[in-house]
């Protein structure tokens, strides 16, 4: 979710917490998709059009990763 458009435009320090919360929730989702799937598989509903397409449940845990750190810095900043 790094896309400008989902970035809170207020500096609220609730709402990046919240940010940080949502973040983590994606990177539990993530993680739990590879724990069932295994981290060399593909979401098998995306196509070659989307962005994403091709990546593994490894490589997605890792971008959810860097959006956590990213929500945190931007809580602690």
């Amino acid at each position: 979710m790094s896309e400008s458009k989902y970035v809170a435009k207020t500096k609220r320090p609730a709402q990046k917490l919240a940010r940080v919360i949502e973040e983590a929730g994606e990177l539990i989702a993530a993680y739990g998709k590879a724990q069932r799937w295994g981290m060399a598989s593909r979401n098998p509903e995306l196509g070659p059009d989307d962005p994403l397409y091709g990546e593994t449940n490894g490589q997605w845990i890792e971008r959810e990763m860097d959006d956590v750190l990213d929500a945190i810095a931007r809580w602690r900043g």
